[in-house]
């Protein structure tokens, strides 16, 4: 599923809230997991869009990638936090 441009800053809105509610969450309840596989998804669509985002946009998400590894408990979000970084890497040097 690609994202148009013209919903993309609405939808980085929406993964903003959405990871403002994963870190200030601490227990992994059935909520935190919620919120953990639905920022998976979101990241997900987002990681191949970021060529298109606004300047702005860019840097919230690369912000919000930033704050996920350094503050997420969630050991399965961060390991699809290093395999979109691994992606983009091996596609700026392969391309």
């Amino acid at each position: 599923l690609l994202l148009c441009p013209r919903f993309l800053t609405l939808f980085l809105k929406v993964v903003q809230k959405l990871h403002k509610e994963h870190i200030s969450s601490s227990s992994p309840s059935p909520d935190f997991q919620t919120l953990s596989e639905l920022l998976q998804w979101s990241l997900d669509m987002c990681k191949t869009r970021v060529n298109v985002m606004t300047q702005d946009s860019r840097k919230a998400f690369m912000s919000i990638l930033t704050s996920l590894i350094e503050k997420s408990p969630d050991t399965k979000l961060l390991r699809i936090l290093t395999k979109i970084v691994e992606e983009w890497v091996k596609a700026k040097v392969g391309g």
